[in-house]
């Protein structure tokens, strides 16, 4: 028995309607189902669509792609993350943009420690830390080599 086949037909127009809007989905909400199988098939074809998990907890259900983001994480990495890259005290820090962050944050008064050709040793004095370095160099703020 399907999960969502134990929802009313108001409960699953819900269930629809908010799952556009957690997820940003370009679709219309729905005022209400022709029938509690259309409603079913039209939520796990979105479901499929999208790569969304639907969850049926006491009576109330969502539309998730949390749990569908772990499995093609899981999937495409054997179900292991890599190893964190390692940055050893006498690698260079190239500064590819400038400060990126807010004005005001803990993270602009961090960035503003960099400063081109810095070490990663003369950084980690600086009051940056080995987080800042990956988060960085993920996004491409940061060049380390």
């Amino acid at each position: 028995m399907n999960a969502l086949s134990t929802l009313t037909l108001s409960a699953l127009a819900a269930t629809f309607n908010d799952a556009i809007v957690a997820n940003s989905l370009p679709l219309t909400p729905v005022t209400k189902f022709a029938s509690k199988d259309a409603a079913i098939k039209r939520i796990e074809k979105v479901a499929a669509e999208y790569g969304l998990t639907a969850v049926v907890v006491d009576g109330v259900a969502a539309l998730t792609a949390k749990a569908a983001k772990k499995a093609k994480a899981a999937k495409a990495t054997g179900g292991k993350r890599g190893p964190a890259p390692e940055f050893g005290d006498h690698m260079i820090i190239s500064l590819l943009v400038a400060n990126p962050k807010r004005k005001g944050t803990k993270a602009f008064a961090r960035y503003a420690g960099y400063t081109d050709g810095m070490t990663v040793g003369q950084a980690l004095e600086a009051g940056l830390t080995r987080d800042d370095f990956r988060w960085d160099t993920d996004k491409g703020h940061i060049a380390i080599k």
